[in-house]
């Protein structure tokens, strides 16, 4: 799996919501589904009755996530 980078504010997110990095690796590693949204790719996992969702730039060697949230709906 390509390495997997957090931008200051994904770092947040993920402080602010009590998410683990291991979850993240979850999502990427198992996705429920991906999708292109405003021109960002979104990876999403459902985890309980929530889905959390990765919003993510990547190229051949590393994943860069952007943001990180939980949704009731993945599609947004």
């Amino acid at each position: 799996m390509r390495q997997i980078q957090f931008t200051p504010h994904a770092l947040r997110k993920l402080r602010e919501r009590k998410i683990l990095v291991r979850t993240i690796e979850e999502v990427f590693e198992k996705p429920d589904e991906s999708f292109k949204s405003h021109n960002r790719n979104v990876v999403y996992r459902k985890f309980g009755s929530k889905y959390l969702l990765v919003v993510y730039e990547a190229d051949e060697k590393l994943i860069k996530v952007i943001t990180i949230f939980w949704r009731d709906d993945p599609n947004w």
